[in-house]
Parts: C-alpha cells; sequence; structure tokens
C-alpha cells in the first residue's frame, strides 16, 4: 500500500472507499472524533484532581470541627458549632465550584467586606436582601456570609471570626454573653431596630475600606537664581531660590523642571533661610535648598515645583 504518511496503529480500522472525496470525508470524520476524545479525557482528569483537592478540604474542616468539639462540650454550644462547621464545608464547596468557572481569580486585591444577618423574621431577611442587591459599586465587595433569623449564637460569632465577618442585627437581640464572646474573638456586632440605620452603617463600613481617588496637588513652586558647591564631610550642590508660589517644604516631594523637561524627582535634604535650617519656606522669601541625591546638580533657572497627593472620597454606589 503506498500513500501512507504515517504507519497504522494495531485496532485501526481499514476501510476500502470508491473515491478520494469519500476517503477525505472519513479522515475528517475520524480526526474530529479522535480530539473530542481527548479532550473529554482530559476534563475527566481535571475533574478528578479538584474533586481530590475537594476531598482534602473536607478533610481538613473534619479535623478542625473535632478541635471546636473539644473546646465545646455542652449541648447548645456543640450544635452552633455544627452549624459554623456545615457552613466552611459549603464555603469550602463554594472555592471549588469557583476554581472550575474560572470566576475565583476575578476580583483579585479588591477590598471585601463580609457580612452575616440576623433578623427577627423572614420578612426582615427579605428587606435586607433587596437593600443589598442594589450595592453596584466595583471598588470594594460586599458579601453575605450567612443570614438567619434569631438572636445571635456561639456559632454566628465563631463563623464571623472565621470569615472575617460582622454581625448585623434588625430587630433581634445580642445578650451580653454574647457580646462578651464576640469581644474575645475580635467579632464586630452591630444591631438597630431600624432596616434603614442598619443599611447606613453597612454602608459606612464599605466606604471605610474603599480607597479614595488620588489628586495631585502643587503646594509651591520656587525658581533658582544662584547655585553653589558646599564640600565638608560630603559634596553637597545647593540652590539659591526665590519661592515664586505657595510653599516648599521638607514634607512635600519635589519636581525639578528644566524648561519643560523634568530632570528630578525626589525629596529636600536641607532648607536654609539665612542661617537657619527650617522645615519650610513661604512664597516672596529666599532660600537655599539642596536635595537627598547628592549628585543631582541644579542649574540657573530651573523650577521646583513641592507637591503631594490629596484623596478624594467617593461615596460608595449603593442606592438603598
Amino acid at each position: 500500500i503506498v500513500g501512507w504518511k504515517a504507519q497504522p496503529h494495531p485496532g485501526d480500522t481499514f476501510s476500502v472507499v470508491t473515491s478520494e472525496k469519500e476517503a477525505t470525508e472519513q479522515i475528517q470524520r475520524r480526526c474530529k472524533e479522535a480530539r473530542e476524545k481527548a479532550a473529554a479525557s482530559a476534563s475527566t482528569e481535571s475533574l478528578k484532581m479538584r474533586q481530590a483537592k475537594l476531598r482534602e478540604m473536607v478533610v481538613s474542616l473534619q479535623e478542625k470541627k473535632k478541635e471546636l468539639e473539644e473546646k465545646y462540650k455542652d449541648r447548645e454550644k456543640h450544635s452552633s458549632l455544627e452549624k459554623a462547621y456545615r457552613h466552611e464545608i459549603y464555603v469550602a464547596q463554594q472555592a471549588s465550584r469557583k476554581e472550575k468557572t474560572g470566576s475565583a481569580v476575578e476580583g483579585a486585591g479588591t477590598p471585601e467586606l463580609c457580612a452575616i444577618l440576623k433578623a427577627d423574621v423572614q420578612g426582615s431577611i427579605d428587606a435586607l436582601n433587596v437593600c443589598i442587591s442594589k450595592y453596584k459599586d466595583e471598588r470594594a465587595k460586599f458579601s453575605v456570609v450567612h443570614k438567619d433569623i434569631g438572636n445571635v449564637t456561639p456559632g454566628d460569632v465563631q463563623m464571623a471570626r472565621l470569615c472575617k465577618a460582622n454581625i448585623y442585627c434588625l430587630n433581634t437581640q445580642c445578650d451580653r454573653k454574647m457580646l462578651k464572646l464576640a469581644d474575645r474573638e475580635g467579632v464586630s456586632v452591630y444591631s438597630e431596630k431600624v432596616i434603614y440605620k442598619l443599611m447606613d452603617t453597612m454602608r459606612d463600613h464599605i466606604d471605610s475600606i474603599v480607597e479614595g481617588d488620588k489628586e495631585l496637588v502643587t503646594a509651591g513652586v520656587a525658581r533658582v537664581q544662584a547655585t553653589f558647591h558646599i564640600t565638608g564631610t560630603e559634596k553637597r550642590h545647593v540652590a539659591g531660590c526665590l519661592v515664586t508660589r505657595g510653599r516648599i517644604g521638607k514634607e512635600y516631594k519635589i519636581r525639578v523642571y528644566r524648561g519643560k523637561e523634568e530632570v528630578h524627582h525626589g525629596r529636600l535634604g536641607s532648607i536654609r533661610h539665612l542661617k537657619d535650617e527650617v522645615a519650610f519656606i513661604s512664597a516672596d522669601m529666599e532660600c537655599g535648598l539642596s536635595v537627598t541625591d547628592v549628585k543631582f546638580e541644579f542649574e540657573e533657572g530651573d523650577r521646583i515645583e513641592s507637591y503631594y497627593f490629596k484623596e478624594t472620597k467617593r461615596p460608595v454606589d449603593w442606592k438603598i
């Protein structure tokens, strides 16, 4: 037989066809079936690896459960810890599902506020869900890790500690015993009788973790009128300047412009007025300046700008 590009394998089907067109169609069909079979095999192996990883997570959580059971032996606390344990299993399963869909990578590095909701009746829980569903800001995530009816329990506190969440209560109680436990575990509990007050508290907490917009503000401008070289323990280049606007200070960063080109940026090492070392110098005053970079040399006519970044808070997009 002539015309083969590769040797066949044992078990391959040998077909006799009547035309080259029919042979080409069979080749294409068999290649497609082989690719689909290889893809299905790879997908099965990947799923088995994820399932094995999930089983390892479940075993680890079971070990944590045993440790918690030893710490809390009475029936009420044991029941609460069972609840927290079941939630940890749920979180592990959700994490596994996210890994399969690729969504766990999304939002990496985004600040997140986790919440546990407690209310007196299911209607209150539903009202909270409606308000939370209106949160749209992408600068921070708001995650409800658990919601339930009734007073705050030890299981709620332990779950909040594990998930690093705050507990928000609407028309329900958190007695002194639970407050002491929450304080000991580093968990914050917030209670309100009016839903809008509780939502305002949540919005304030989201606001506190959202980074503001940074705006560069020019604090002052100075013009180099003369340059000097001072020798001593180390050689320094000093600029004799006149502050034309604002003020120049050590607390600010500086940029040096030569014409339109920026030739240096950094911090001031020294500011002298007459013979005194000062922290800042104001407009229409003369001074001697040197920078921390001893290699940089000023030139007459250079423009020095001092600047800082001002953070502007923008309210979160949450119309309740």
